[in-house]
């Protein structure tokens, strides 16, 4: 692990505030892991909010809501900022809020039932991967010895999840109840950053409260940690694989903005259609963390902040700087994982030649050898991505950003990724 600047306090201490509703929404049909939506609906179509616009192609898919009344205006392919096409449906907000009504209906919540009504929510990862969190949930029998709350949010600038667990500890907490009492885990581990240790005591107050087994883990303020094979390692001391499910080692792990997400659609017993997003960057006066409905387009987000200006001589990222993915569509919306719009300096960045320093090596979290990809993209080797185990990659920038060299690290990683999933 490295240790990042710090640059959250500019941001840290600013409470959630609503963003102004934009004229125009972007939502994607395959913003989610896994296979896109199908559209529901159809070009020149009134929707209503909260209404399913997109439904899930299959188990490993997510049904998708719009966030506004309005009328569609087009159903067209977009490029995402990860570099992935998909459908977008565009909607004219009308401003009516004219709403869906009964969007699910259930009259029993059991544990049974849990991971069905998670799909009919569309519920996905709000921690970045957007994974349908419904397929977490099918335990089949299985036990859940360890249910890890990932509060990490170890990359700079962010701190959606810090102010989420300030202001929403009690419905955080209501939603781990729910949790005990469905699944009956041996424990329930809350963790996050020591940097975040203020939040201690609030939550150990209303732990008392609810009387299940719970604690909370401080983590170190290093860089990377945030991934579930880390916080597990770190927990439970077990080493799980990239791709092996965690329950299958009697394990869950569940990011704070998507218990929330749970919490709140089962207590209105309708979709999310929003989630809490920092923006910041370099030397912003407008940063802040602020909610904002899926689909906003950043080009509302920046007028609507007054950063319009900004945006001609800066980087637009989606995400964290580490993990993040630059934008270069200003009609590029928000999703569920998006956990943050960064405005950065340009900076210009020279490759030299590989020396060998072994510096990649020695930070990856996976224990992989981020330089035997830069050698595979180089020479197009299909093979030599899958013999040193490209997959295994989470993506979290590390070996990148310790480079002295400047080897585009990351970007031979994600083509080795892409060229691995054509074979």
């Amino acid at each position: 692990m490295i240790k990042l600047f710090k640059s959250k306090l500019s941001v840290k201490d600013k409470a959630i505030t609503t963003l102004p509703e934009s004229d125009d929404y972007f939502v994607a049909l395959g913003g989610h892991r896994g296979k896109p939506a199908l559209a529901a609906v159809r070009v020149g179509e009134m929707v209503k909010k909260y209404q399913k616009i997109g439904v899930a192609d299959g188990d490993f898919s997510a049904h998708v809501f719009s966030p506004v009344s309005g009328m569609v205006k087009a159903i067209e392919e977009v490029i995402l900022p990860n570099g992935n096409a998909c459908i977008s449906i565009a909607i004219k907000n009308d401003h009516k809020e004219d709403c869906e009504n009964g969007t699910v209906d259930f009259e029993e919540l059991t544990a049974l039932n849990f991971s069905v009504l998670l799909k009919e929510f569309g519920i996905v990862g709000a921690g970045g991967a957007q994974f349908p969190t419904h397929i977490k949930y099918r335990l089949q029998n299985r036990k859940v010895n360890c249910f890890i709350v990932n509060g990490a949010e170890c990359e700079p600038y962010l701190t959606a999840d810090y102010r989420a667990m300030k202001e929403y500890a009690a419905e955080l907490m209501e939603v781990l109840s729910l949790v005990n009492v469905l699944f009956q885990p041996a424990e329930i581990v809350l963790a996050f950053e020591k940097q975040y240790k203020d939040l201690n005591k609030e939550f150990n107050k209303l732990a008392g409260q609810y009387g299940f087994p719970f604690r909370i883990k401080l983590l170190e303020d290093k860089y990377p940690q945030g991934s579930e094979q880390q916080l597990i390692k770190v927990i439970t001391g077990i080493n799980m694989s990239k791709g092996v499910p965690p329950v299958e080692k009697g394990v869950l792990v569940n990011n704070v903005g998507t218990l929330l997400a749970i919490r709140n659609s089962f207590a209105l017993k309708r979709p999310v259609i929003d989630r809490i997003v920092t923006v910041s960057g370099d030397g912003l006066q407008s940063s802040g963390n602020y909610r904002i409905r899926i689909g906003t387009p950043v080009s509302h987000i920046l007028r609507a902040l007054g950063l319009e200006q900004m945006a001609g001589d800066r980087e637009i990222v989606f995400g964290g700087p580490m993990m993040g993915h630059k934008v270069t569509d200003l009609n590029s919306a928000v999703q569920a994982g998006t956990s943050g719009i960064l405005l950065l300096e340009r900076k210009k960045r020279e490759s030299h030649p590989c020396i060998q320093c072994g510096y990649c090596i020695d930070v990856c979290p996976m224990h992989l050898l981020p330089l035997e990809f830069a050698k595979a993209a180089e020479h197009h080797d299909h093979s030599a991505f899958e013999a040193y185990h490209v997959k295994q990659c989470v993506e979290c920038g590390a070996c990148d950003y310790i480079c002295p060299s400047n080897v585009p690290l990351m970007e031979s990683i994600r083509m080795g990724k892409r060229e691995v999933q054509i074979l």
